[in-house]
């Protein structure tokens, strides 16, 4: 079982949580598509500006949640595991095939709320 996340509490965290949101609201923060010539990189940081790219999250989430829909009988760590290795099994140019497929098919909806055991 994966360890879950510590909660930023005043306890544990707080100071830094406040002054991560402050930085975070100084700005300069770029949604992009982040290319490495050797490796996949999430995120960069460059002087005060710092780069996202969208697609790891967004595909790691999509491929699960249709792994999901595919495989009904398959476990929640199976789920995890095929998923998290089909993304890594995809080339740069897959991700961004998928990553523009997703931009064009999604449609906005309002929130979902789930029920304990969804």
């Amino acid at each position: 079982m994966a360890k879950k996340r510590p909660r930023l509490t005043r306890k544990r965290g707080w100071s830094l949580g406040q002054k991560l949101w402050k930085e975070f609201m100084e700005g300069r923060v770029y949604e992009c598509i982040i290319t490495h010539p050797s490796r996949y990189v999430y995120g960069a940081q460059i002087g005060k500006d710092v780069f996202v790219d969208p697609r790891t999250s967004v595909l790691t989430v999509l491929l699960h949640e249709l792994l999901h829909r595919l495989q009904p009988n398959w476990s929640e760590a199976r789920v995890h595991r095929e998923s998290k290795h089909a993304l890594a099994c995809m080339s740069e140019e897959e991700k961004t095939d998928w990553w523009l497929a997703y931009e064009m098919l999604k449609r906005n909806h309002k929130s979902v709320k789930l029920k304990k055991g969804d």
